[in-house]
């Protein structure tokens, strides 16, 4: 859930649970995680309608491992596309 009054939201996947700050600035939504060990995540979701429901959106991730390991991320990373909010 995101609270954008509160500034937080919480992730549910997998077995753990990740703390999400949140920022609404004009016609931006920021999400920004940071794990334990220091990486970034940051989503921004645009408030600009793509199709019926859906906003343009992009993530990106920020980290760095000197040993890639398929399946991880292990590199810096961008992804752009839109997303949507699920009904209530």
């Amino acid at each position: 859930s995101i609270d954008t009054q509160d500034g937080t939201a919480d992730a549910v996947g997998g077995t753990s649970k990740a703390h999400i700050t949140v920022r609404v600035v004009g016609n931006y939504l920021h999400l920004m995680q940071m794990d334990p060990y220091g990486a970034l995540y940051v989503t921004t979701v645009f408030n600009t309608e793509t199709r019926a429901g859906k906003l343009q959106a992009v993530h990106t991730r920020h980290e760095f491992t000197p040993v890639s390991v398929p399946g991880f991320t292990s590199r810096p990373e961008q992804y752009y596309g839109e997303c949507e909010t699920p009904a209530k």
